[in-house]
C-alpha cells in the first residue's frame, strides 16, 4: 500500500512538474493568465509535498522493517545460544549421571570388600592345611548375612 502510494506520489509530482513547465511556457507567450500559473505552481508544490511525505513514510517503514529484522535475528541468536547451553547441560548431566552410577558401584564394591575383610578378621587364622576350620565360619557368616565373601576363599586356599 505504501509502495503504491509512493509510486502514485512520484507520478503525480512528475505530471505536476510537466504541467507547470507547460503553463510557464504558455504564460511567457501570454496565452495563460498569471492566476492559472499560480494555481499550477500550487498544484506542483502539493504534489511535491505528497511525494516527500510518501518518501518519508517509505523510509520509516524501511527503518522499522530493518529494526524488526535485526531484533528477530538477535532473538534467533539468543534462542540458538540457549539451545546450545541446554544441549551442553544435557551432555554434562548424562556424564554426571554416569559418574554417579559408577561411584555407587564403587561404594558397593568397597562395602563388599570391607565385609570380606571384617569376616576374615573375626575368623581365627588356622595353620596351613586346616582350611576347613576357617571356611565353615566364613560360609556360615556369608549365608546368614547374604554377603558373599570373595576374598576369603583365596586367603583360605
Amino acid at each position: 500500500r505504501r509502495i503504491r502510494r509512493l509510486r502514485e506520489a512520484r507520478a503525480g509530482e512528475e505530471t505536476a512538474s510537466r504541467e507547470l513547465e507547460r503553463i510557464r511556457g504558455l504564460e511567457a507567450k501570454g496565452y495563460v493568465a498569471t492566476r492559472q500559473l499560480d494555481a499550477t505552481q500550487l498544484d506542483f508544490e502539493r504534489a511535491r509535498s505528497r511525494l516527500e511525505r510518501a518518501q518519508e513514510d517509505a523510509k520509516r517503514l524501511e527503518q522499522r522493517q530493518r529494526l524488526a529484522r535485526e531484533q528477530a535475528e538477535q532473538a534467533v541468536l539468543r534462542a540458538q545460544a540457549e539451545l546450545d547451553r541446554v544441549l551442553a547441560n544435557r551432555i554434562q548431566d548424562a556424564n554426571k549421571r554416569r559418574e554417579y552410577e559408577n561411584a555407587i558401584a564403587d561404594v558397593r564394591k568397597s562395602e563388599a570388600a570391607l565385609a570380606d575383610v571384617q569376616i576374615l578378621q573375626k575368623v581365627p587364622r588356622a595353620e596351613p592345611g586346616v582350611g576347613r576350620s576357617i571356611a565353615e565360619p566364613v560360609e556360615r557368616h556369608g549365608a546368614a548375612t547374604g554377603v558373599r565373601p570373595r576374598f576369603a576363599r583365596r586367603w583360605m586356599e
